[in-house]
């Protein structure tokens, strides 16, 4: 743990404690405050820099900026107010090459309106959507409450939670997947799809390798059968032992040690969210800022104290409410 205390010329500030977002540029670092701690940082940071950001809620902005690293302390500390857009929807100029983004929980949706290759991880994301742009790189340990992918581009998700998904072209692997929507070149490898009604069947140009599907409502019916189906098959929720638990939660997903004995992937391990070489976790490998303290006042010369405390976020009982 890694403890840092400072003095501030600052004499505004009188919270106990506050948002704060550091940008580092090289060996250079800037700090930022309150609501509107991200939008500043943002203003001020040039490709290749890294923006984190303590718990608490902030406001977002147009992000354009090509290879922004965006660190949050973790997908239930660090929220977005509003929506965010990737880019500002001018087709002919509007690329960023990459965007990493990080143990952030945005409530509201994402709109990507450039050509964008993403680097997710430990995301919670009410809605992801693609206006048509390319879309490219990978969603690791990520939760989408909705995915509209389109038909440009093929990004790959990983270890991830699927609301309910517009399939697009994308890759699938140890993903939980509800209601997906596929009529392209899709695929799902070691994953679990779940239908809510008979509007989700996998179409015939999806590959689905390895998974498992269920019927979350009253039918019999094969949702594999259209597909290319390479040893998928039908099983029921009794093979998950919480799976009365809210449809976003990761402790839903866990398989009963005989179903993970019965069901594995392609690389010997459990199909799923806790198979393959990313199994699901929302631990952060970075430090993050997990308390920021702000005296109540200032000394007689203007001087304020300011006692930050960054360590590395480890997974908690709250991740899985």
């Amino acid at each position: 743990m890694l403890l840092f205390v400072t003095v501030l010329c600052l004499s505004s500030l009188s919270f106990a404690q506050i948002q704060v977002a550091t940008l580092q540029h090289g060996d250079s670092l800037r700090v930022f405050y309150y609501a509107n701690a991200f939008v500043n940082a943002y203003n001020a940071a040039v490709p290749g820099d890294v923006i984190s950001l303590s718990a608490g809620s902030f406001t977002s902005c147009i992000i354009n900026k090509d290879s922004l690293t965006i660190r949050g302390a973790g997908m239930d500390q660090t929220f977005f107010q509003n929506q965010i857009y990737l880019g500002n929807g001018n087709s002919s100029t509007d690329y960023i090459h990459t965007i990493t983004m990080e143990g952030i929980y945005c409530g509201s949706s994402v709109n990507q309106y450039a050509h964008v290759e993403v680097h997710f991880t430990n995301v919670y994301f009410n809605n992801y959507y693609n206006n048509s742009y390319n879309l490219s790189g990978q969603f690791v340990n990520c939760r989408l409450a909705g995915y509209t992918a389109g038909l440009n581009g093929t990004p790959t998700l990983i270890n991830c939670i699927i609301g309910s998904s517009i399939c697009g072209m994308s890759n699938f692997v140890n993903c939980v997947v509800r209601n997906a929507s596929s009529n392209s070149d899709a695929s799902f490898i070691n994953s679990v799809v779940i239908a809510t009604s008979s509007n989700h069947n996998l179409s015939s140009t999806t590959l689905a390798q390895n998974c498992i599907g269920i019927n979350d409502y009253s039918s019999s019916s094969n949702i594999f059968s259209s597909c290319v189906n390479l040893n998928s098959r039908m099983v029921t929720s009794s093979v998950f032992s919480n799976f009365t638990l809210g449809y976003m939660n990761p402790e839903r997903y866990v398989l009963t040690d005989s179903a993970q004995a019965a069901y594995l992937g392609t690389d010997g391990t459990q199909v799923g969210l806790y198979g393959g070489y990313c199994p699901w976790t929302s631990s952060l490998p970075y430090p993050v800022i997990s308390r920021m303290n702000v005296a109540r006042q200032t000394t007689a010369d203007g001087r304020l104290s300011v006692d930050i405390q960054v360590g590395y976020r480890q997974e908690s009982d709250e991740d899985n409410e």
